[in-house]
């Protein structure tokens, strides 16, 4: 945008945006809304990895190990596109990932006990 509203080269320059700023020049105040029902979403899928107990809160394993993940989810430099993928395929993926990983280790350690 920077680059057809000043007429100059793309990339000529180190200059970094945010996706607030993109995101209200392209969609104008929209953009929150768009914004909100994306982070919805991925905080509804977020509280999936998190047990409620009369006696506490339990973190799943998976959710500690991506922890540092799902901290980096929420920085500016992000936007919806690190929302939407998270929402379509991330979060599928990584619990396949981690079910598959799980049932070859309990297939290892079974193996293991019978020898």
């Amino acid at each position: 945008m920077y680059s057809l509203g000043s007429n100059t080269q793309l990339f000529a320059g180190y200059r970094i945006t945010s996706h607030v700023g993109d995101g209200i020049a392209t969609f104008g105040l929209l953009y929150f809304f768009i914004q909100f029902i994306f982070s919805f979403f991925v905080f509804k899928l977020l509280n999936t990895l998190v047990y409620y107990t009369k006696s506490g809160y339990i973190y799943s394993l998976y959710g500690l190990i991506n922890l540092f993940t799902f901290l980096g989810m929420f920085r500016n430099a992000n936007g919806c596109i690190q929302d939407i993928s998270f929402c379509i395929r991330g979060y599928a993926q990584a619990v396949f990932t981690f079910i598959l990983t799980l049932y070859i280790t309990n297939l290892i350690l079974n193996r293991k006990k019978q020898i």
